[in-house]
């Protein structure tokens, strides 16, 4: 019966828009590395997937009175179903197998591992002590792409594209993550989870995220054309002009039309920036 519960909670911690928005960073760090080999490939695959669903269950572990006292998630997040010691384990599981492939990967993966793991257990801390906990968000999301290369190759990239795109990922996370709060800012309010929309109030928030995402935009065309390549330049806008419709009619806090917005947008961007990057490293090999 608990293996049956942890699977469930397994099941509703995997939100496909999250792990294509990640995933898709984590695979352009792969696709700039060039030699790809299949096994390197499963095993970058696999740690990720490890590395995420332990993040999400670290959530659930630091939030679990909080879950508890959000009607929304009272009787719908199936982790509430399971004892708050089952996280833990399944937690450590899971960081086990993430350690265990970066082993497999090489020695540069396995070093930086326990750093990674590190931040998923202080990240969740923050959200009762600092409304600036945003930014550590986009901070863990871009690890992503530099995940990715050093997964295949062993060593930090040596050219400056997967750095501009890093700076990119820490605004964009950090507005999103913003943006994501101001539809729950009554419930933060009265819990004392520290946001920006608590703290400065929703339109200051929403004005925040809007300037953390033109100055995204920049480093992410920087990106695109410290690359050299137009395929990646044309996606890399296309995604630009993608994060700047997701600000477009948000209606404030119990928005429940951005929620589903935000779950479409946000993949989609990092979908089209993979697919840019996927068509230069092809004509590469042309």
């Amino acid at each position: 019966m608990a293996k049956v519960k942890i699977a469930a909670v397994l099941a509703g911690l995997f939100r496909p828009w999250l792990i294509a928005y990640n995933l898709s960073f984590v695979y352009i760090g792969v696709l700039f590395a060039h030699g790809i080999t299949l096994y390197a490939f499963a095993l970058v695959t696999i740690a990720f997937m490890a590395a995420r669903l332990s993040a999400l269950l670290m959530n659930r572990y630091v939030d679990r009175e909080l879950d508890l006292r959000n009607p929304k998630k009272r009787h719908s997040d199936p982790s509430l179903a399971v004892p708050r010691n089952t996280l833990l384990y399944a937690f450590a599981l899971l960081s086990a197998l993430f350690v265990f492939c970066a082993y497999l990967l090489n020695t540069l993966a396995l070093l930086l591992s326990p750093i990674v793991i590190a931040l998923f257990i202080i990240d969740p801390m923050l959200k009762t002590r600092t409304s600036s906990r945003h930014f550590s968000v986009g901070a863990i999301e871009s690890i992503s792409p530099l995940a990715g290369y050093i997964g295949i190759t062993g060593t930090f990239p040596a050219a400056l594209p997967l750095y501009l795109l890093v700076v990119g990922m820490i605004l964009v996370g950090g507005g999103f993550d913003a943006l994501y709060a101001v539809v729950h800012a009554d419930f933060d309010r009265s819990n004392g989870i520290k946001t920006y929309a608590v703290k400065y109030g929703v339109d200051k928030a929403l004005r925040i995220s809007m300037v953390s995402h033109v100055i995204a935009i920049a480093f992410i065309i920087l990106f695109a054309l410290s690359s050299g390549s137009f395929a990646i330049l044309i996606g890399s806008i296309g995604a630009s002009a993608i994060l700047l419709s997701e600000h477009s009619g948000i209606k404030g806090a119990n928005d429940a039309d951005f929620m589903k917005r935000f779950n479409i947008y946000n993949p989609a961007l990092a979908v089209v920036i993979l697919a840019s990057v996927f068509a230069w490293w092809f004509m590469t090999l042309a």
